[in-house]
């Protein structure tokens, strides 16, 4: 077997400045190689797209979430109306409960006045009627007696 037959250190130098040297070269092929800046370009238009399509999601969601908001305002205003007109129906309602309340009472004050002015006169001509025949039965008497009287007895 022959003996190991090293490189000396300037040997190494060469051949690291030769392997960059061939690296150089290879990546100034890639980048004049016109395929990969196809590819380049076709990775940028990609991403292009990507944050088009990002972009137009993004409007999309905002205006769903727009239109969201504006239902709900809508709906939410509708709902006030709908309360304010269901709280004034009740008010109505309420003072026509408490004007026909009054209204009952005050028919009712009044049929108990009529009442007690009926019973007031009916109680009159009774004690007239009372008086009336009070006097007649008087009356009655005198005549008997005023005929007792002429008659002798």
């Amino acid at each position: 077997m022959a003996g190991f037959k090293g490189e000396n250190f300037s040997d190494r130098l060469k051949s690291s400045a030769e392997a960059k040297r061939a690296a150089l070269e290879k990546l100034r092929a890639k980048v004049s190689d016109p395929t990969i800046a196809e590819r380049q370009a076709a990775a940028a238009a990609v991403a292009e797209a990507r944050r088009q399509r990002e972009a137009e999601r993004r409007a999309a969601r905002e205006a769903e979430q727009a239109r969201a908001r504006a239902e709900a305002a809508a709906l939410k205003a509708k709902q006030d109306a709908e309360e304010k007109a269901r709280r004034e129906r009740e008010a109505d309602e309420e003072r026509r409960r408490k004007l026909k309340a009054e209204a009952d009472r005050l028919q009712r004050h009044k049929e108990a006045a009529e009442r007690q002015v009926r019973e007031a006169e009916e109680k009159a001509a009774r004690a007239a009627a009372l008086e009336a025949e009070k006097l007649a039965e008087r009356e009655a008497r005198y005549a008997e007696r005023r005929a007792r009287k002429k008659t002798g007895r």
